[in-house]
């Protein structure tokens, strides 16, 4: 999915930027949907069978007094490293194949890499294993023209409002003999147009309620912390300060990142069902074209044939095309 950037300490110097830093995303918790749990149950005899096979493959590995390296008898290497490691290994073993064999028999189709979870498991007893997994959810975007045209009509009226009150700000720092930045036609037009599709895309977010899984969430917002922290360090701001400027603790920072997270996986998700809903498809000549255009930029030009980042040009042109459906 593509990923988008977070606010950092560095501050952007673009006109756009400069007239607006506008955010309209309103989430509840309970738009955090539950995650998909597959149980994996691996009979006793099989356990068994796995543990004893790890516990002869340590015991090549351990080294102990009286014993040649790869020597150790099975019994006092598990003796040595405990049977929790060996159950362990023995679970590494296992599970992969339980785990897809599972997915393909419940028909799960999931979007995340699984996290799983132990709750059943020793020596003569069967295996009991969670795994965890995020799907994408289903959204029922039939009513998606008339939502827009109410999100349409109110952003209009926002985006008027704004530019009325920043051309008055403008016109009396001028007055002021203040120095002010010289905004074109366009820059307005431009601003006035982002104000009404965020608007748009808040009321399609608010009305539709799509549910995102926990574990999509949550890995999403792992990235983009990951993200803050890579361009925070870039700029030789760590973490801590950067709590401090923002006045937030890290608990804070995490819940805001979260929301982040949440509200633009929420408009992913609501974005794919309009194109669904308008029969909108982005082809590979499409993708090839947009490579096209940025052919004297060698960096992007070595990433043409690579499948992620053609996935991701092609989410950014569907964004694109579902924003002017959007705005008509």
């Amino acid at each position: 999915m593509a990923k988008d950037s977070q606010k950092t300490a560095p501050k952007t110097t673009s006109k756009s930027a400069a007239i607006h830093d506008h955010a309209g995303h309103i989430h509840e918790d309970s738009l955090i949907a539950p995650n998909t749990i597959l149980t994996i149950i691996i009979p006793q005899e099989e356990a068994n069978a796995a543990y004893k096979k790890a516990r002869n493959k340590m015991s090549g590995k351990v080294k102990s007094d009286g014993f040649r390296k790869g020597k150790t008898p099975p019994r006092l290497a598990e003796s040595m490293v405990g049977p929790e490691s060996i159950m362990q290994q023995a679970l590494e073993m296992l599970v992969p194949e339980r785990y897809t064999a599972e997915v393909k028999k419940q028909n799960v189709k999931p979007v995340t890499q699984p996290e799983f979870s132990v709750k059943e498991i020793g020596i003569d007893k069967d295996w009991v294993i969670e795994a965890h997994v995020a799907e994408k959810p289903v959204v029922d975007a039939k009513n998606y023209v008339s939502v827009a045209k109410s999100g349409k009509k109110k952003g209009e009226v926002e985006a008027k409002k704004q530019v009325e009150d920043i051309k008055k700000k403008q016109a009396e720092a001028k007055k002021e003999g203040k120095q002010v930045t010289d905004f074109k036609d366009e820059d307005y037009e431009a601003y006035q147009k982002d104000i009404v599709l965020q608007h748009i895309y808040q009321e399609l977010v608010v009305q539709i309620k799509p549910k995102v899984a926990e574990l999509l969430v949550k890995e999403e917002t792992k990235h983009d912390l990951q993200q803050l922290a890579q361009q925070l360090k870039n700029h030789n701001v760590s973490i801590e300060d950067y709590l401090k400027q923002q006045g937030v603790t890290f608990d804070q920072l995490s819940q805001q990142l979260t929301t982040t997270a949440l509200g633009k996986l929420q408009l992913l998700f609501v974005t794919d069902a309009i194109a669904t809903e308008a029969n909108i498809e982005i082809t590979e000549k499409d993708i090839d074209e947009s490579f096209d255009k940025v052919q004297n930029d060698p960096t992007l030009q070595q990433y043409r044939n690579h499948s992620y980042y053609r996935g991701l040009i092609k989410q950014t042109i569907l964004k694109e095309k579902v924003a002017k459906l959007l705005l008509k």
